[in-house]
């Protein structure tokens, strides 16, 4: 059932990601390159985008509903850009990681509300230890799977490139000033 209060927060938060500004960068006296400032986005990083479109489809879609409990197995930025979307939304998050998740992350993530689990070994094992949970609680869990879930990379694809191409200045082999 589809949690109509949930999809208008999640519509609004939507609006903060990925305005972000595209400046250039030269390369060479004749050469620039224009660049895309994702980490001008509120959590500051490019995988804020992801992260709010993998939850922002889910929610709408009604697979999460305000008493889901959101999870991800990562060491690295989709799980604080999900964990930021999460404590936007008042979603509980939980994220599973290596131990060797480091302090700098681990602080991010407490910070935005996230229940930190570790594994020994790497990535593998926390995807692991995550997939023993979800088995165990198949009912209480939104697992965004970053690896799999096809709004991952549809976020850049259908958002970064189309803005990028708009926003885009003419080619030109002369640098601005």
């Amino acid at each position: 059932m589809k949690d109509d209060n949930l999809i208008r927060k999640v519509d609004k938060l939507a609006m903060l990601v990925g305005n972000t500004p595209i400046r250039p960068l030269r390369i060479t006296d004749d050469r620039v390159i224009h660049i895309k400032e994702e980490g001008k986005n509120p959590a500051g990083s490019i995988k804020d985008r992801p992260a709010m479109n993998m939850l922002f489809h889910a929610i709408h879609s009604g697979a999460i509903t305000s008493d889901t409990v959101i999870a991800e197995s990562t060491s690295g930025n989709t799980g604080i850009g999900v964990a930021w979307v999460c404590s936007e939304l008042g979603l509980e998050y939980h994220n599973y990681s290596p131990s060797t998740l480091s302090e700098q992350k681990q602080s991010i993530l407490r910070g935005y509300g996230a229940t930190l689990h570790f594994s020994e070994g790497g990535t593998d094992e926390a995807t692991k230890m995550l997939q023993k949970e979800i088995d165990e609680n198949p009912n209480r869990y939104f697992w965004t799977s970053q690896f799999t879930n096809d709004n991952n990379w549809r976020a850049h694809t259908h958002y970064t490139s189309k803005k990028r191409e708009k926003t885009r200045p003419v080619a030109s082999k002369t640098a601005p000033p």
